[in-house]
């Protein structure tokens, strides 16, 4: 039996320097194997010939300690190593399709949705039938009293040429102001400083002349009888 390639393997089995070499075949062998993972050997011995005859001749033998005087054990794995992967090959053909299956069960109800967007706003409706005249309600309460006797009562004066004056009209006994305020030759030259109520009884206008010549002007007040 003769091999003419190059055996890896995982254990290393050698003589002398750990190589053995077949001059007739070219064999060169390497035995590997790591220590901890038990792997299926074969055992074989190569005879190194005699005057060239028979050299290199392989014989398997049942384990180690075989072989003759005149042989060299070699050593290998029955499984080599694993080779490359091979390319992928063509898609195969479309399967027929099968049959529908059963219907499943019925699966949990589903969340709430969203609410969705208002609507447009619908036509206006036609009018409707008026519906009866509703029973009388009853008579309110008295109103307070109301204001009587109204009058305006006018109080003159004078203001010289760049001067001030204050002013009161005063409303007669019994009544009381209402509002007030005052008229007068060229107002555009009279500057009102102030107008406004004095007490509950009469109205009070302070007023400036800005111009260079006497104005005359009247205050007056609103007056009422209240209650």
């Amino acid at each position: 039996m003769r091999s003419t390639g190059a055996i890896r393997v995982l254990r290393r089995a050698a003589v002398g320097a750990g190589v053995v070499s077949i001059a007739a075949g070219g064999l060169a062998a390497f035995a590997e194997v790591a220590a901890d993972e038990p792997v299926p050997l074969i055992n074989a011995c190569v005879n190194r010939g005699v005057l060239g005859v028979a050299k290199g001749t392989v014989r398997i033998v049942d384990g180690p300690g075989r072989c003759t005087s005149n042989e060299d054990p070699l050593i290998w794995n029955q499984r080599g190593i694993q080779g490359l992967t091979g390319p992928i090959g063509p898609t195969g053909a479309t399967g027929a399709t099968g049959a529908t299956g059963a219907t499943g069960a019925r699966g949990p109800q589903g969340l709430q949705g969203v609410p969705g967007q208002p609507g447009e706003r619908g036509l206006q409706g036609e009018q409707g039938i008026p519906g009866p005249q509703g029973v009388a309600g009853r008579d309110g309460a008295p109103g307070a009293t109301g204001v009587s006797g109204y009058q305006i009562v006018d109080t003159g004066n004078s203001i010289s040429a760049r001067g001030i004056i204050s002013t009161t009209s005063r409303c007669p006994d019994g009544k009381v102001v209402l509002g007030g305020g005052f008229y007068g030759q060229n107002a555009i030259d009279l500057e009102v400083m102030s107008t406004r109520p004095n007490g509950t009884w009469g109205w009070e206008v302070t007023l400036r002349n800005t111009g260079t010549a006497i104005r005359g002007v009247a205050i007056y007040a609103i007056c009422a009888t209240m209650g």
